[in-house]
């Protein structure tokens, strides 16, 4: 993923069918101009699409083992289905491209937009997103588990059904989104903004909410079974029938005021820990 030197780096015609074809064979496509190429089917295995052109560009179904997309534009591309496995996709633009049942397992797309993306099933188990812009992206029911999300921002993205289970989700950003039923066992979560997120139904055995931010956020009927709730804001969160919480667990929470718990475990708070259900001076 090194640039390469900027020689004839500047293109203003998009590439002849020929000069494709033989750059194609050649496996070298860097700053190549493919606007609107449909590329079905195609064995595109290794290529080199650095800092390529490949907006509204038709991939279904492609092979692109390995490829490297490193700054690439593939903005509203059709990727459905594709074979991205360990592809390098750091710094690509992603923004409104469709990846539905694209396979990404071990790819890197740190620091990638994938503003408003369509992800729905990928396979994206122990992927890189470091820091990637996933805003409002369309993740149900992908495979995330063991990928790396530090940083990354999913706020208002869509999660239902996610697999997440020991995922790094270190400060990432998830206010608004939707996580309902979703598997985050054993994921970190440490310092996370998790704002008026939906994560009703969802997973949290021993996950690490540690000093989370979950204001306004519903975890009805979560499982949260053994998860670490040290200094986390539970601020007018909904904590009705989750599974598995104990007033242990939330005697060590930053607040809870506001919060929606269950009769017997708010009578006992108020009883061992009423300094969390009031407003702090």
């Amino acid at each position: 993923m090194q640039p390469k030197p900027e020689a004839d780096a500047v293109k203003s015609e998009p590439d002849d069918r020929e000069t494709l074809a033989a750059r194609l064979r050649d496996r070298d496509m860097w700053k190549a101009d493919l606007r609107n190429a449909v590329l079905s089917g195609a064995d595109l295995a290794e290529v080199d699409f650095q800092e390529a052109d490949l907006s509204h560009a038709v991939l279904h179904g492609a092979n692109l083992y390995k490829a490297d997309f490193w700054r690439a534009d593939l903005t509203g591309a059709l990727l459905t289905e594709a074979r991205l496995q360990r592809a390098e996709m750091m710094e690509a633009v992603l923004a409104e491209a469709n990846l539905s049942g694209a396979d990404l397992t071990g790819a890197v797309l740190a620091k990638a937009n994938l503003q408003g993306a369509g992800l729905r099933g990928a396979k994206l188990k122990g992927a890189n997103l470091q820091a990637a812009d996933m805003a409002g992206a369309d993740l149900e029911g992908a495979d995330l588990r063991s990928a790396d999300i530090q940083r990354a921002d999913l706020s208002g993205a869509r999660l239902v059904g996610c697999r997440l289970a020991g995922a790094d989700l270190w400060r990432a950003g998830l206010a608004d989104a939707d996580l309902q039923s979703a598997d985050l066992t054993d994921a970190d979560l440490m310092g996370a903004d998790l704002m008026r997120a939906v994560l009703w139904r969802a997973c949290l055995r021993n996950a690490d909410l540690m000093v989370a931010d979950l204001r306004d956020a519903v975890l009805q009927d979560a499982d949260l079974r053994d998860a670490s709730l040290v200094g986390t804001s539970l601020r007018s969160t909904n904590l009705r029938r989750a599974r598995g919480l104990t007033v242990k667990q939330l005697s060590e929470a930053k607040t809870l005021l506001g919060a929606l718990l269950d009769f017997d475990t708010e009578r006992r708070i108020r009883v061992r820990h009423p300094h969390l259900l009031k407003r702090r001076v």
